[in-house]
């Protein structure tokens, strides 16, 4: 999982040099969470296509994802995440210095090849499709499987740059300017793992895979 145990122990100080002064927030990143005009460089990677709450339905049918979701639980999705991203660009320009710089690497929908997303796989399902074979075979219940909807959304590259698109929009007006914004896709390490022979066994790959399934859900 997500063990933040071992960063908190590092001598930053001693790794990074004597001018580093770590900082541990327990603000959420949809509000300002370090000082106002303090921050130079922000970087944010595998992280902010998360939503602010639980979410706005619970996809009863298909799957656990909102690229799972009927076209209704999808535009309810959509909203939410609409929102939620003006909400976290105004964060980050209450705490940008001017002239400041934002990095984000979020997970996403790739339009150009036919909405590729984590999850895709080469035979037209995803990770997310597969696990409705719990409820068909009966190891999850109906109820256990719609609370198991995941509280996230994979923005398209239009949905990502939309807020700076429109001059009047809050984010434009709080001083925030896209410099660039591109798509890019990663094979998935795992697949190359299985390709090479890097797994002893079926058991050794679904140990791996649960653990990295395990990192999104702790």
């Amino acid at each position: 999982w997500n063990d933040f145990g071992a960063l908190l122990q590092l001598d930053a100080r001693t790794t990074f040099g004597a001018d580093v002064y770590p900082l541990v927030s327990s603000i959420n990143f949809f509000r300002v969470s370090v000082p106002l005009v303090s921050v130079h460089v922000a970087v944010s990677c595998a992280a902010m296509h998360y939503l602010s709450g639980p979410p706005p339905v619970l996809i009863a049918e298909g799957g656990l994802h909102h690229t799972d979701a009927s076209p209704d639980e999808q535009r309810a999705f959509s909203a939410q995440a609409a929102a939620d991203w003006e909400t976290l660009l105004l964060a980050r320009a209450a705490e940008l210095v001017p002239g400041g710089r934002l990095v984000i690497s979020n997970f996403a929908i790739d339009e150009r090849s036919g909405g590729w997303f984590l999850g895709s796989t080469d035979y037209g399902s995803s990770v997310y499709t597969e696990l409705s074979g719990c409820l068909r075979s009966g190891r999850l219940t109906a109820e256990e499987f719609a609370l198991a909807t995941s509280p996230e959304y994979y923005r398209t590259l239009r949905e990502h740059v939309a807020p700076f698109d429109d001059p009047a929009s809050p984010v434009r007006r709080a001083g925030l300017t896209l410099v660039s914004a591109e798509m890019r896709n990663e094979r998935c390490a795992l697949r190359r793992r299985v390709v090479d022979g890097g797994f002893e066994s079926a058991e050794a790959y679904g140990r791996a895979v649960a653990s990295t399934v395990g990192a999104f859900t702790r």
